[in-house]
């Protein structure tokens, strides 16, 4: 891993030690109890709070219109608990990954301590890797099948159709360096599956990185999808700088393709 990547690393762990902390005083500061819902017709719904006493027993309190401030701060309760679940588990996550990168591959060691074979090894690796890329590249793969009528961008690649002009061009920029590729192709993520915008081919080591445009985030509701997405990753081990490129947007701020030509050259060559 890069010293990049480690220095990412770190300033994520220290963001989420203060989203953390703020977390746990929100909770702090929250009222006892639990808040849920009974739905009475297709959009209404009424509130209970939960309360439990000192000898175990609950009892359940309806909250009213003159409640509902209490229903809201019980209810944002509730979802920061589960938030905060979260940050701890993506902080275990990332210390795992520090720790395993401070650790010298054995492999790493053996080359070090022979360097004869180590040269050996080399002298084909490039012929291998360049006939996995064009083998890789072409590969039949499960494409995503929804919203077809969204293809309507084409790319300088005849017959490939994409959902974004943004999308176009970074097939111009993967074309350009000689990158393999795979286009919105349907990934399992632990039993949840998501249409990857790329999936690209690093030509030098063969390993595989996810590339995620996120080209609406001047959206609240893209926003959410691309949180919801975010935390999928995370469980599954596909971070941002460690094995996943992220490419952003809003309408007053169009994708970079300057930046995209750093990022093809730092992390696909």
């Amino acid at each position: 891993m890069t010293i990049t990547n480690l220095r990412n690393l770190t300033f994520r762990l220290q963001q989420l030690d203060l989203e953390i902390e703020d977390c746990r005083q929100q909770l702090a500061l929250a009222p006892e109890g639990a808040v849920f819902s009974r739905r009475i017709s297709e959009d209404t719904y009424r509130y209970f709070k939960r309360v439990r006493f000192s000898d175990g027993s609950e009892k359940e309190l309806y909250l009213g219109k003159k409640a509902r401030s209490e229903a809201v701060a019980l209810a944002r309760k509730m979802f920061t608990e589960k938030h905060l679940q979260d940050l701890l588990q993506e902080k275990k996550l990332l210390r795992s990954i520090l720790t395993y990168q401070n650790t010298e591959p054995a492999a790493d060691t053996f080359l070090k301590s022979h360097p004869g074979i180590g040269k050996l090894l080399a002298e084909n690796q490039e012929n291998k890797l360049s006939a996995e890329s064009l083998c890789w590249k072409t590969m039949p793969y499960d494409r995503n099948p929804n919203h077809p009528e969204q293809l309507k961008y084409p790319t300088i690649m005849p017959g490939l159709l994409v959902r974004s002009k943004a999308e176009a061009d970074i097939v111009s920029r993967l074309e350009y360096f000689g990158v393999p590729y795979h286009y919105d192709e349907v990934m399992n993520f632990n039993g949840i599956k998501i249409a990857m915008d790329f999936l690209c081919l690093n030509i030098t080591t063969g390993n595989i990185w996810y590339w995620d445009h996120r080209g609406m985030l001047d959206r609240p509701d893209y926003i959410r999808k691309t949180l919801y997405c975010e935390n999928i990753f995370l469980n599954a081990g596909i971070i941002p700088g460690i094995n996943m490129i992220v490419t952003t947007e809003t309408l007053d701020h169009p994708l970079d393709l300057q930046w995209v030509d750093q990022l093809i050259q730092h992390f696909l060559l």
